[in-house]
């Protein structure tokens, strides 16, 4: 199966919350995940104005309306998202006994750690940024709990994070401003504000499952972003895309944007939303095993709230 846009699924996914394989249900539904509130840093992300008594009415649009999507990709560039990962490359291209060595590892792979092993070897390498890191397996001990998404589940673990460590944003005071939203493990190098988070599966395991723990690796990383944009008082508009996800078993790799948006009701919670942005199956042919490479690196590359704040530290 070649790569495919996700334009034909412009019903917004809202996947079940799940972390460990056990946790995850058969037949699930979609279903948007929940926040608990605002940010303790900010104000209202609704539109608002002053009635003439000086009170004042929020006006949002409602995520399940038919109008929110369109909202979505007018404030938060989910189009965007696969123009930027479809991007062209200056760098070169792997050759094609690259694309049949991996070909044949993926079919030979006995379990998911052999397929960790083969298909990282797609990540681009920061070797120029020695605090840029690859966090495999770790959860996200720090992390508040109970805010909404993650009320009575365990941390978000997802297989792979991508981000700055701690040491990055010295001497922004990020974990005593942000705490574990931001600063997800206690130590001293801590992965921070991740942007990036990937989920792996051995052949023939469940994607479905890999796209629920996704999801929820994904709100906790849309959440992490909320508190820093409320902190520098720049909130993201409704529906903008920032985080992104992926699912990958080898021979399909799955793209997702996540985003953040009112739910609409009046204590101001927000709805936390995974969006399929396009998936390449990589041992199709040499020609998608590039495109799906090069999608992933872009992905990669995609700039971040962390940086925001590493310049203003």
């Amino acid at each position: 199966m070649s790569s495919t846009s996700a334009t034909d699924q412009e019903a917004i996914i809202r996947p079940r919350i799940a972390v460990n394989p056990e946790q995850v249900a058969p037949n699930l539904e979609p279903k948007t995940t929940k926040s608990s509130g605002k940010s303790s840093h900010s104000k209202s992300r609704s539109r608002s104005k002053t009635t003439t008594d000086g009170s004042k009415t929020t006006k949002t649009t409602s995520t399940t309306s038919s109008g929110f999507a369109a909202l979505a990709f007018e404030n938060g560039n989910l189009d965007d998202s696969r123009a930027r990962i479809n991007r062209s490359r200056r760098t070169t291209s792997p050759p094609e006994n690259a694309y049949r060595a991996y070909v044949h590892a993926v079919q030979t792979a006995p379990n998911e750690d052999s397929m960790i092993h083969i298909s990282t070897k797609l990540l681009k390498d920061f070797d120029d940024n020695l605090q840029y890191t690859k966090v495999y397996n770790q959860g996200f001990n720090s992390f508040p709990a109970d805010v909404g998404f993650n009320n009575g589940l365990s941390v978000p673990k997802p297989d792979l994070v991508e981000a700055l460590q701690h040491p990055a944003f010295r001497p922004f005071p990020i974990k005593a401003e942000l705490g574990g939203a931001a600063v997800l493990i206690d130590d001293p190098d801590s992965m921070t504000l991740p942007h990036l988070a990937g989920e792996w599966k051995g052949r023939g395991k469940d994607m479905e499952e890999a796209r629920t723990q996704s999801a929820y690796s994904g709100a906790a990383l849309m959440y992490g972003r909320n508190e820093a944009l409320a902190y520098l008082d720049t909130p993201d508009p409704p529906g903008y895309a920032a985080v992104s996800t992926f699912t990958i078993d080898g021979t399909n790799i799955n793209f997702f944007s996540h985003y953040a948006a009112p739910s609409g009701v009046e204590d101001e919670k927000l709805d936390y939303h995974q969006y399929p942005i396009t998936f390449t199956n990589l041992v199709n042919s040499f020609e998608e095993f590039k495109r799906g490479r090069k999608q992933l690196r872009n992905l990669q590359e995609t700039p971040g709230t962390s940086r925001t704040l590493c310049e203003i530290g």
